[in-house]
């Protein structure tokens, strides 16, 4: 047995096999490298007792007799690339080879690139001090970002107080600007070195320092903040020399209230100075307008919204130009009257919250009083109509039901029903039986639009 080794890769094993006639059979073991997210399959020589699948990076290695053909497929994983073959295959098709041929040693690499987003580390070195911005990188303090793929990276060192910037080291050099092309995860250190003591006095003029002011909004409302190079809206960030003092002004958008500075500013008025000695961030917050409002009730009933439940008087706050819909329900028996305000008399009122404001809802206290009902007596001839009067008294323009009967005994002779528009007299016209008895009794009883009943009252009628 013989085995041959090829540079960057694990080399083919050639074999010689003795066969039961004697005679002899070559082969090949055929090596498969994976770089990167991705799988490469294929199968050896199925006349090969040593054949096998490959499934690389599980199973890399399978068997070929001499001179025969073999296929490998690359296959990357789910969001990556496969970039191409290396060794005895090329290109980003199929892998095709002849085992045995030359060169007699077949060894293949697939090599397959990440999606991304990659990781760019930004580190510090040296014997000074400074600092690295850009690209979302803030270092000290946020010294780590994940961008996309195919994205460029564009970092500025900037030196402390007696300090000067030497160069970059790792994915990037030189002493200027850094732009990073992530097509991996990357690295980048920025070398600060402090003057080299010497024997000599000399007068140096220190770099100017610049520092980072950073400005954020918070809060509900709208508005902008704008002063010394910021302009949010638009710009939210500067570079200002070291001791720049800074003024900074909040204004609210229309309908929004500006609540206070927080960060390197403090306070409520809307004018904020500050000197920048280090990279400082300012957050302004902006909210809106919150307004109570109260129902109160006049009778018993209910007033109901989001957020409302009111039994005697209830309120909320709510943000300007909040629209709450309130509905009144009366107590049982009794009825809404109306609101005191625009909303008319409808049980349903639509507010827009624009200032502090109450709104009463009235309702009429359920009706508990019985009407009262009287019945006249009559005299009633044989065969003729009498007219029976009764009246009804209730509360004025209240609509009442009268139910009145002419009887004798338990048997009764005739009813009668009707409904008065309020209190009155009305008369019950009863055609008299020739066979009537010689005395009747006519009784009525009342009942009102609140369901409250009369006591049944009756008189004697006279028949001839």
């Amino acid at each position: 047995m013989k085995v041959l080794r090829i540079a960057g890769m694990v080399a083919v094993t050639a074999a010689v096999l003795a066969t039961a006639a004697g005679a002899r059979i070559e082969h090949y073991f055929v090596n498969v490298t994976v770089n990167g997210p991705g799988h490469v399959t294929g199968s050896g020589s199925p006349s090969d007792q040593f054949a096998g699948t490959i499934d690389c990076p599980t199973r890399c290695r399978a068997s070929f007799v001499t001179s025969s053909t073999g296929t490998l497929s690359a296959s990357p994983d789910d969001g990556a690339t496969f970039v191409g073959w290396g060794g005895n295959c090329s290109g980003t098709g199929g892998c095709t080879f002849t085992a045995g041929e030359a060169p007699a040693s077949v060894s293949v690499s697939a090599t397959f690139e990440s999606p991304g987003p990659f990781a760019l580390n930004v580190g510090r070195g040296g014997s000074g001090g400074g600092s690295v911005s850009g690209s979302g990188i803030s270092c000290p303090g946020t010294c780590s970002v994940t961008l996309a793929k195919g994205s460029t990276a564009t970092l500025s060192a900037t030196p402390a107080l007696g300090s000067t910037f030497a160069g970059w080291e790792g994915d990037c050099s030189g002493s200027g600007g850094c732009n990073v092309s992530m097509d991996g995860p990357k690295s980048v250190t920025a070398v600060f070195n402090l003057p080299e003591p010497t024997t000599t006095t000399t007068t140096t003029t220190a770099a100017p320092i610049n520092y980072r002011l950073s400005v954020s909004k918070d809060g509900t409302g709208l508005g902008a903040v704008s002063g010394s190079g910021i302009d949010c809206g638009a710009i939210c960030a500067a570079s200002l020399l070291a001791g720049t003092p800074v003024t900074l002004t909040a204004a609210p958008a229309t309908g929004s209230l500006f609540a206070g500075w927080g960060g390197a500013c403090s306070g409520t008025t809307p004018t904020c100075t500050l000197t920048l000695t280090a990279d400082a961030t300012v957050t302004a917050t902006f909210s809106i307008p919150r307004f109570k409002l109260t129902v109160e009730k006049s009778g018993p009933g209910y007033v109901g919204a989001p957020g409302i439940d009111c039994g005697p008087a209830c309120s909320t706050e709510v943000d300007l130009g909040t629209t709450v819909v309130l509905v009144a329900s009366p107590a049982p028996g009794g009825r809404f009257l109306t609101w005191d305000n625009a909303c008319g008399s409808g049980p349903i009122c639509t507010v827009k919250v624009e200032a502090t404001q109450t709104i009463i809802a009235k309702f009429e206290a359920p009706d508990r009083t019985a009407p009262t009902v009287r019945v006249f007596a009559a005299v009633a001839r044989r065969g003729k109509t009498a007219r029976l009067r009764f009246s009804a008294l209730d509360g004025p323009n209240r609509p009442i039901a009268v139910s009145a009967t002419v009887s004798v005994g338990s048997r009764t002779l005739a009813r009668h029903r009707e409904r008065l528009p309020g209190p009155g007299t009305a008369t019950f016209a009863w055609r008299v039986p020739l066979r009537a008895p010689s005395s009747v009794r006519f009784c009525a009883s009342a009942t009102d639009a609140s369901g409250n009943r009369s006591a049944r009252v009756c008189t004697k009628v006279v028949v001839k």
